[in-house]
């Protein structure tokens, strides 16, 4: 690892606690729902199933996003993509990349801002009452973390994050 990459070393322990957080949300919806369907096979359920599997859905699937980006998971077009020199590959990834950082950023911003709405509208969730607004907070540390990602990539675009 060079001394430059030593320097995105704090990136990286994100990143991969972020895959942790998106496991660990996988597993807890896993376990509610086969909870849920067991217990009804006796009459009974889970209070609030349906709430906290869309609460842990949406952090399960934005904590997924920096760790899809840092090991470059994501759908590409490969067969057109080799079929340029290097010098258009890498224009076109840097230009990518670009719009990426954009976008997340962007995407982060409308998270806090939605955030910020439903904690002022009171927004619940329907069976358990939890609030919603830290949700909406969640996704929006994933979209900028993200961001800082493919803005690692950007930068460095001959090393690997992971």
């Amino acid at each position: 690892m060079s001394r430059k990459t030593k320097s995105w070393r704090w990136l990286r322990e994100v990143v991969i606690w972020s895959s942790w957080l998106a496991g660990v949300g996988i597993g807890f919806m896993m376990l509610v729902t086969c909870t849920d369907v067991l217990l009804r096979r006796f009459g009974l359920s889970v209070p609030g199933a349906y709430d906290m599997v869309r609460l842990a859905g949406g952090i399960t699937i934005a904590a997924a996003l920096p760790i899809t980006t840092a090991v470059k998971g994501h759908v590409a077009i490969e067969h057109f993509f080799h079929q340029l020199s290097y010098r258009n590959r890498m224009i076109v990834d840097s230009v990518m990349r670009t719009l990426q950082v954009i976008a997340f950023s962007f995407a982060a911003c409308g998270f806090v801002q939605r955030g910020q709405s439903l904690l002022r509208d009171g927004e619940v969730t329907p069976t358990l009452q939890c609030p919603t607004y830290w949700v909406a907070w969640v996704i929006a540390a994933a979209c900028a973390l993200t961001a800082v990602v493919s803005l690692f990539h950007l930068i460095r675009p001959r090393e690997e994050l992971l």
